[in-house]
């Protein structure tokens, strides 16, 4: 293998050269100065807008945060679903029973919170430009009664026993010269 060694004089000039097979970007101090005075504007311009449309967006956007609690126990619901109907969408509480739908739009929505054994709330609420609606469900337990369950089982001996069997009828006539014994008859 052959080892190559090039000054930087010659990597500078060889830089417009076809020699290197893939163009190198080489500056010297001068040349990089003068292209960050043209990018310094373009550049700021890009920052400032990149970072101030999401703070104008966001203050615009709504959101709502509370808690879904037991109403005997105080006991936080882990799992309970807040839905909101108008825009099809919702969450479901964590842990400790909170939850935070963010970036909804303001207006009136129709907020249901349900939980499984427990009574469906739905409230109205309107939502404010930039507002952070908190709120603490206290849901309500709801006592079902099943109709009568019946369960019946059968033994596998018994199961046996009501199936089913083949029955062929076979003449005589038809077992006449082509069989020898009972195992032969059984065969057939």
């Amino acid at each position: 293998m052959k080892t190559l060694q090039f000054s930087t004089e010659a990597l500078c000039k060889a830089k417009r050269t076809a020699q290197f097979r893939r163009y190198a970007f080489f500056m010297n101090k001068t040349e990089l100065c003068s292209l960050l005075k043209k990018l310094y504007i373009p550049t700021l311009l890009f920052v400032i807008f990149s970072t101030s449309m999401p703070v104008t967006a966001q203050e615009q956007m709504a959101s709502i945060s509370g808690i879904v609690i037991d109403n005997s126990g105080e006991d936080p619901l882990i799992g309970a679903t807040i839905y909101i109907e108008e825009l099809k969408t919702g969450t479901i509480t964590e842990r400790n029973g909170e939850f935070l739908i963010s970036g909804l739009k303001p207006g009136n929505y129709t907020l249901s919170v349900s939980y499984i054994g427990y009574q469906k709330h739905i409230e109205n609420i309107k939502l404010e430009a930039g507002e952070t609606l908190k709120r603490v469900f206290r849901l309500i337990t709801e006592t079902q009664s099943l109709s009568e369950v019946v369960i019946s089982v059968k033994s596998e001996a018994r199961m046996l026993r009501e199936q089913a069997m083949p029955v062929s009828v076979i003449s005589i006539k038809q077992l006449q010269g082509t069989v020898s014994n009972v195992q032969d008859v059984l065969a057939k």
